[in-house]
């Protein structure tokens, strides 16, 4: 899983800074094609003068906005159930890796314009480098366009396709680790939502060995069953913030007892408790969605109300 110790806003402006004490640095411009179903990079060949100055402008102004004056929340990709406005931290690793960041031996060349996604500016430095991507889109790409250019004292009318380069950044990529509030994004184009489900069917298979629930058959078919895409990545993402490392920590036998002994919870389970085996029963798609809150922490105490609130609402 993905899930290891993740980085501050510390670490991130660490390596900003260690970048920008080198002084002047032109950063590059890596086009992202896609082609048969595979991403290759490759470096465009800018001027030196007016597009590597405006490429230069765009980056600073990315790094200034959403880095050094931003608040820079970084969260764990477990916790994309909450959908608060923050840079979840994704590290690439065998199980989920879109990129590796190495490019193309071949160059960005015109017949290459049809095929492209997206483009990175990359700004490195020795073992630090920072790579941020912005998605191509209806906005960005100005299909057609009638440029005139000079030959020989006589103007000559060419349709082209164009790109605009924005000041914007979909995500991020420090260290192999991708930073990104776009999670629809990487579902939509970069085969997140696989990730997520193999995630959720991981975390079933742990709770299955941890022995909670007495059958988890109702919450694995869940998964399997013919239900919207929606609703499933809501299910897998509900999963996948389970901590079941603190579970395993404090044991099964003890859960199922905090379980019992908080009245809002066992309102949820109270002809499903088994107390000769420390297991509660899982039957209907209403103690899926139960046990899924609990052991989500997506029901919360409120001392104020003094009322336990479910936060997915």
């Amino acid at each position: 899983m993905l899930m290891g110790k993740k980085m501050t806003k510390s670490d991130i402006l660490k390596v900003v800074n260690e970048i920008n004490a080198a002084g002047y640095i032109i950063p590059s411009l890596i086009a992202v094609v896609k082609e048969n179903e595979k991403y290759k990079l490759k470096i465009i060949n800018i001027s030196p003068n007016d597009l590597s100055t405006s490429v230069k402008e765009i980056t600073d102004k990315i790094v200034q906005n959403e880095i050094i004056d931003s608040e820079l929340d970084v969260k764990p990709i477990s916790e994309i159930a909450t959908n608060i406005n923050a840079y979840y931290e994704i590290q690439q690793d065998d199980t989920y890796r879109v990129f590796s960041l190495k490019l193309d031996e071949e160059e960005f060349e015109k017949k290459d314009t049809s095929f492209v996604i997206g483009f990175f500016l990359v700004l490195e430095q020795g073992s630090n480098s920072i790579w941020f991507y912005q998605h191509k889109n209806l906005s960005t790409e100005i299909k057609n366009k009638i440029v005139l250019f000079e030959k020989d004292s006589v103007f000559h009318a060419e349709k082209k396709n164009l790109f605009k380069i924005e000041q914007k950044c979909d995500f991020f990529i420090i260290n192999d680790s991708i930073f990104t509030k776009s999670i629809k994004l990487l579902q939509r184009e970069f085969g997140f939502t696989s990730f997520i489900y193999k995630q959720a069917k991981d975390m079933v298979s742990l709770l299955d060995s941890f022995g909670l629930v007495s059958d988890i058959t109702k919450l694995s078919s869940t998964l399997d069953a013919e239900i919207s895409e929606n609703i499933k990545i809501t299910i897998s993402k509900k999963l996948m913030k389970i901590n079941f490392l603190k579970f395993e920590s404090i044991g099964k036998d003890e859960i199922y007892e905090r379980i019992k002994s908080y009245k809002d919870y066992y309102f949820l389970f109270k002809t499903k408790f088994d107390d000769s085996t420390k297991t509660i029963k899982i039957t209907s798609k209403a103690d899926v969605n139960n046990i899924l809150k609990v052991l989500s922490n997506t029901l919360l105490y409120s001392p104020l109300t003094k009322e336990t609130i479910d936060t997915t609402k």
